[in-house]
Order: C-alpha cells, then sequence, then structure tokens
C-alpha cells in the first residue's frame, strides 16, 4: 500500500463520509489518482462503501493505534514501542532488525506470516498485529514450549475483554472451532544460548464481511471469527475493543512471563494451559509434512509443549514442527 493509500485510510478513519471532490482538491491530486487509491485500500481488505454521489466511508470508525496508549497499558518499564502505518510482516522486521524488549506493531501487514509459511491476512485497522522481541541467555532446548506460554499470555489477555477463548495446540486462539488469532514465534541463537526471540501476535479485532464488492477481502482458509463477534453484548460505541489497549496488555504481559519462563520453564504455565485446552479428550488427526496421519485422542501437553496422543496402545508425543491438526 502506498503513502498516499494509507493517507486516504487515515482520513476515513473516524467513520465519517469523506467527500472525494473536497479531498482530491486537499490532497492535490486528480480524481482518477483517488480512485487507484480506494481500489488500494479495498485490494488490502477493507471495506469502503460509495455514499451519495461523491463520499466514501467506512462501514465502522476505526480507532488509529497510539503508542503512549500502548506503552501505559504494557506497565512495562523499559520496553520500546514502535508503530508502523504499513509492513510486510513485522515478524520480518524484528528479526531482521531485533531489538530486545522492542514492540513493532502495524496498523497493515501486505505480507503477514503463519506458520509453515502460511499468510495472515491483516486488513487495515481490522485487528491486533504485533511482533515481541525477546534476548535469552538460555539455549534453544530450554525455549521448546516457548510458544505454549505465547498462546497461554495471548488467551488471557484477550479473556479479559469478555471473548470465550481457548488454545488450539500448537499455536491458535479459538472460539468453539473458528480461529480468532495466531501465533509465531521465531528464533535465532546457539544451542548453549544466547537466543533472539521474535513473538508474533495476531488477532482479529473486526474483519469485513463483504458481500457486495465494497471490498476484495478474501478470509482465512477455514472458520473464523473476532472480538466483535465473539462479544456482541458489547457492540455498542464505548464497548468496541480498543486495540492499543489490547497490543499494550500482551506486550507486558510477554515481557513478565518471558522472564518467568527463563527462570522456571513451562511448569508455571501448564495448569494455565490445560484449563484453556480446546482439543483435550476430542478425537483428533495429525497431519504431518510428509502425509502421513496420526489418529487418536488429544491428552494435553507435557513439559516441553508437545501434543500427547493416546492411542489403541500407547501415548505418542508430536513435536509441532510440519504438522497439522484437526479435530475430528
Amino acid at each position: 500500500m502506498t503513502p498516499e493509500a494509507f493517507r486516504l485510510f487515515r482520513a476515513l478513519a473516524d467513520g465519517r463520509p469523506l467527500n472525494d471532490v473536497r479531498y482530491a482538491a486537499e490532497a492535490g491530486i486528480s480524481r482518477s489518482a483517488f480512485r487507484k487509491q480506494v481500489e488500494q485500500l479495498r485490494q488490502a481488505g477493507l471495506t469502503l462503501m460509495a455514499v451519495g454521489g461523491n463520499d466514501h466511508c467506512l462501514p465502522w470508525p476505526i480507532p488509529l493505534l497510539d503508542a503512549d496508549e500502548i506503552h501505559r497499558a504494557a506497565s512495562s518499564p523499559g520496553m520500546s514501542v514502535d508503530i508502523v502505518d504499513s509492513t510486510d510482516s513485522t515478524n520480518r522486521d524484528l528479526t531482521e532488525h531485533f531489538v530486545h524488549r522492542r514492540v513493532r506493531v502495524a496498523e497493515y501487514q501486505a505480507d503477514g506470516r503463519g506458520r509453515r509459511g502460511r499468510g495472515w491476512i491483516s486488513p487495515p485497522g481490522c485487528g491486533a498485529y504485533f511482533s515481541f522481541g525477546f534476548r535469552f541467555e538460555c539455549g534453544l532446548q530450554r525455549l521448546e514450549a516457548l510458544s505454549l506460554v505465547v498462546g497461554v499470555i495471548a488467551a488471557d489477555t484477550v479473556a479479559g475483554d469478555g471473548v470465550p477463548v481457548a488454545l488450539k495446540w500448537p499455536n491458535d486462539l479459538v472460539v468453539g472451532d473458528a480461529k480468532l488469532g495466531g501465533l509465531l514465534v521465531e528464533i535465532r541463537g546457539a544451542s548453549e544460548g544466547p537466543c533472539e526471540v521474535v513473538a508474533g501476535i495476531g488477532i482479529n479485532v473486526r474483519l469485513p464481511y463483504c458481500e457486495d464488492g465494497s471490498c476484495r477481502f478474501i478470509g482465512p482458509d477455514q472458520r473464523w471469527t473476532d472480538i466483535h463477534t465473539a462479544t456482541p453484548e458489547r457492540h455498542d460505541l464505548a464497548g468496541r475493543c480498543n486495540r492499543s489497549r489490547l497490543i499494550g496488555r500482551l506486550a507486558g504481559a510477554l515481557d513478565r512471563a518471558f522472564g518467568q519462563f527463563e527462570r522456571d520453564g513451562f511448569e508455571p504455565f501448564m495448569s494455565r494451559w490445560r484449563a484453556l485446552d480446546a482439543l483435550y479428550d476430542r478425537e483428533i488427526r495429525v497431519i504431518f509434512g510428509d502425509g502421513s496421519v496420526l489418529e487418536g485422542v488429544a491428552e494435553g501437553v507435557d513439559g516441553q509443549g508437545q501434543l500427547c496422543v493416546r492411542c489403541r496402545d500407547d501415548i505418542r508425543y508430536v513435536n509441532a514442527g510440519e504438522v497439522s491438526v484437526r479435530a475430528n
């Protein structure tokens, strides 16, 4: 997305109709250039509706992210916050330019990253998209269960907004069987340490439901939901999810949890994982990267974050790696 298109997004974010002719004149652009910017926003997944003859508007107001509000909500002195309008991927940005205890936040990701090379859909202003960098002094082996810790922290924080969230191993936030968000933990370092960790979180706050051509949004390739849909009793203006406070609370909680994890390992987080486990005691199919399938009953996770699967004769332990899990 060009800076000019993002400037148009900012002008539309308050939800009020924007006069095309007046905006084009003030921005010093032609009507044709304005229409191209509108199309860019639609291609990015944003719903943009024509109102009357010369006006456009969003279907709802989108409060823009605020670094100071993120800082206050995090309550983590020394943490830095970096907000960008648009980027390919906050995880990629922070991996390439790592800073300990840095929060990298984007209004829009053009090429958000999920597990196993999958994309993460990130329409402008419609979700909480950020990455958090943390430097661990311990080695790679100690960090095996770290993605599960990120899941526990994300679920607990979102639950604080009244969302009935659960965790689907290894890294999905779900409401029922619908995906609310995802996590991607990337680690770079030596087996004996230190290690640089970038934990990316994407949470759907309010995604477009677009059937009339007013946007080019293509939803995820599985059942999905968002905070707005999952909390219908809070759909008044005052109850709208504040993305800056949500990201701040998440980042601050991650900062504190990573310190605890480095000291004490996964054990302090296991009981909370069990309480949030969406797969426990359900029949599942584990599909490996080579196409082989393991069927059994989910029995939670072990101390290394591996999924325990009860088969006919024994318990099998599955590492996250190149696998996907389906509940029967």
